[in-house]
């Protein structure tokens, strides 16, 4: 774990040491999970090995919070058959005390320093037995291992403050998927529901709807559970909604190049090409227009789900108003200084324009793309193929399957914005909104047509 040599101000050095322990707890009940993986599965152990050497390329895909990073990364991975994780790797560097508050900085910000060859080697292991194959209905007694080792591997993530049986954990999964195979069931939101009931009647601390699956779904499996109102823990390891795992195919990672993105990267471009410097890597900026990230951040301050930051429990008087203690995505530069009355809008307009200043300082040479592009089908053909070119990319051998929703807060529908049109519109009127977005290519004049 890295030393503190600093405190944020407001945060005790006392209290960090505290964390710091603690994270050392989580990641040490973490790693002997990924040491499980490694010793059960050869393949695993391989493509680890493969990607500790350094040969493979690494795409990172840097964007605002709500900004359509998951959907753009997720697309790309399935165009081109890139290797990719189910989530993020944040928690990775969460834990090795690499993020806010525990990096000693007072934001997102980075604060620089190497990585040690421990930290190192845990940070490539994380990312490395987290890789996911192709989605089967078809399983071998190997894959539903695997399954079950996911499982075990994202719950010390997701539950903190809990010891998990990791035996038991991975016979009680393997039962469920075997019930639901025997009965010719091929609904994995099914079989997710399947498990996430076991897991909670198993462990009751565990509430179902953290997890990103369809809300009526839930609904209807879990009524009689209460949603939640705050993070599971005052420690945030993986950011809800939490990642559910799927059956997959064991596959090699071969050549394929990896395509990464995670929460707050944005704020740490150059502690990326540092501790990734031994990798050919390449860096996709993702952009959105305002009016609706701006939307999709305010959603997500009201979903039950995507806390960052538990502020109550870090500082004695915490520099923001009660109602943003349980802090939703990222602490850009600045936040602690702001005014008490700062309106929500403001605030989400804040988290969408510090992060996209700061890929533009740092990372100028990134291939710019636009999610409303990469979702219009029509439009998206035209980003496919300079991204192909500059990135020296190769489609996928076999058709991609259509993706599900990912981390939505409601039903994807176009411009949602437009429902909140009276309050959203007038942030075009700001001179830092109007900057931003002729430097990203949104023209202004044209604001009702954006998606």
């Amino acid at each position: 774990m890295t030393a503190i040599s600093m405190s944020p101000e407001g945060i005790s050095r006392e209290h960090l040491q505290s964390r710091s322990v603690r994270l050392s707890e989580v990641r040490k009940r973490f790693e002997d999970v990924l040491d499980r993986i490694i010793a059960r599965f050869p393949l695993e152990a391989e493509n680890l090995a493969s990607l500790r050497s350094g040969k493979c390329r690494v795409i990172f895909v840097l964007g605002s919070p709500r900004g359509g990073t998951s959907f753009c990364k997720a697309k790309i991975a399935a165009e081109f058959g890139l290797a990719s994780l189910p989530g993020e790797h944040r928690a990775l560097f969460t834990l090795l005390g690499r993020t806010f508050p525990d990096h000693g900085g007072c934001s997102e910000i980075g604060v620089g320093g190497a990585l040690q060859l421990q930290e190192r080697d845990f940070l490539l292991k994380g990312i490395g037995l987290d890789i996911a194959g192709p989605v089967t209905n078809d399983p071998s007694d190997e894959e539903i291992s695997r399954y079950a080792h996911a499982w075990a591997m994202r719950i010390t993530l997701q539950w903190v403050e809990m010891t998990f049986d990791i035996d038991a954990v991975i016979t009680l999964v393997e039962n469920e998927v075997r019930a639901w195979y025997e009965v010719g069931n091929d609904d994995h939101n099914d079989l997710s529901v399947a498990v996430l009931r076991a897991l909670a009647v198993a462990y009751p601390q565990i509430n179902p709807w953290l997890y990103d699956l369809n809300p009526a779904l839930l609904g209807k499996a879990f009524a009689q559970r209460p949603r939640p109102e705050a993070p599971p823990s005052d420690l945030i390891v993986e950011i809800a909604p939490f990642v559910v795992p799927s059956l997959r195919r064991l596959r090699p990672l071969g050549d394929r190049p990896l395509i990464l993105k995670a929460s707050s990267d944005a704020y740490r471009i150059a502690e990326l090409m540092h501790w990734f410097q031994s990798f050919e890597t390449d860096f996709i900026h993702v952009s959105r227009n305002p009016l609706a990230s701006v939307n999709g951040l305010l959603d997500g301050w009201q979903h039950a789900g995507f806390w960052q930051h538990q502020l109550s429990s870090l500082y004695e008087h915490a520099p923001v108003r009660p109602d943003l203690s349980n802090w939703k995505f990222d602490a850009f530069e600045g936040w602690d200084t702001g005014p008490q009355n700062l309106s929500m809008i403001d605030l989400c307009v804040e988290q969408w324009r510090a992060p996209h200043l700061k890929i533009l300082e740092n990372c100028r040479f990134a291939h710019r793309i636009s999610f409303e592009h990469m979702i219009d089908p029509v439009l998206g053909l035209q980003v496919r193929d300079p991204l192909q070119r500059v990135l020296r990319l190769q489609p996928a051998v076999r058709k991609p399957q259509p993706l599900p929703p990912i981390n939505a807060t409601r039903p994807p529908k176009s411009a949602r914005w437009r429902w909140r049109s009276d309050e959203l519109l007038p942030i075009l009127e700001k001179r830092s909104v109007r900057d931003l977005c002729k430097e990203l290519g949104y023209d202004l004049a044209a604001y009702q047509g954006w998606n």
